[in-house]
């Protein structure tokens, strides 16, 4: 006996429910809602987008100064300013029939040390590095599995104690 009036107690509860569900009012939703609702949308939107677009550009900049994926033909500034700026190096090996295995750049922004900057090898069989050089006039050279060689690149050249060539770059 006790078993069938919990059952009915709790039909009952279940028919009140469907009951009340049924008589609450349905929600009018006007236009203007409608309208604030999807403005909020599209703004949220925007701004996910803007952030992504900031996301992405901040991993591009961390990523070009450090594989120095920038193309170039010859030691370019790439932002002009008061400041420092990253500058380019590019060394194409040209008519060698073998691919060197290492290349370096050495100048006066550096000591002339022969590894102190390496470059790093691209698609197409160019070398590259970027470096943040203060403004004004430096020399430099490539450094080519241990030979010395002037940029054919460079704008500008200077002759040297040595008797050969060395590059300019003005920053």
């Amino acid at each position: 006996m006790a078993i069938q009036t919990i059952q009915k107690k709790a039909a009952s509860k279940k028919t009140t429910r469907k009951n009340a569900e049924v008589a609450a009012p349905a929600k009018t939703v006007t236009r203007a809602t409608l309208t604030r609702k999807l403005a909020g949308l599209a703004a949220a939107k925007r701004l996910a987008v803007a952030v992504a677009k900031i996301k992405l550009a901040s991993a591009v900049e961390a990523v070009i100064p450090a594989t120095a994926q920038a193309v170039c033909p010859a030691p370019e500034q790439i932002t002009a300013n008061a400041g420092p700026a990253e500058v380019v190096f590019t060394y194409s090996p040209g008519n060698r029939t073998q691919a060197p295995e290492s290349v370096f750049i050495a100048g006066d922004f550096n000591g002339w040390d022969p590894q102190a900057h390496p470059l790093h090898f691209f698609d197409g069989g160019d070398y590259r590095a970027v470096l943040r050089l203060a403004p004004g006039t430096y020399q430099y050279k490539f450094v080519v599995d241990g030979e010395w060689a002037h940029d054919p690149r460079a704008e500008q050249h200077a002759g040297n104690e040595h008797g050969t060539l060395n590059s300019i770059v003005r920053v």
